[in-house]
């Protein structure tokens, strides 16, 4: 965990010091801590479809569903976004 700390405190612009650093939080138990670590990475990253889905399932653990919903909606968005980019491939 210490490690993690340090990393975002030599980038606090690195969004994948925000991720590790909410993993372990998660990890530790510390939930709301978690939360806000996967919630700078998205704005620090706002493609950052992990970020979305980490934030996700602890704002369901922190009972915060419309947080949980607002994560799910970016993250779908995201998701949609990158197959529109992508070529089209042929269906079933």
């Amino acid at each position: 965990m210490f490690e993690f700390q340090v990393a975002v405190q030599a980038d606090p612009h690195s969004a994948a010091a925000r991720m590790q650093l909410g993993r372990a939080s998660e990890q530790k138990g510390w939930t709301l801590n978690a939360w806000q670590e996967f919630q700078r990475a998205v704005e620090l990253q706002p493609n950052l479809l992990e970020g979305y889905l980490e934030q996700a399932a602890v704002a369901l653990e922190l009972n915060s569903v419309r947080d949980a919903e607002k994560a799910v909606e970016s993250a779908l968005a995201l998701d949609a976004g990158s197959r529109a980019d992508s070529p089209s491939r042929a269906c079933c």
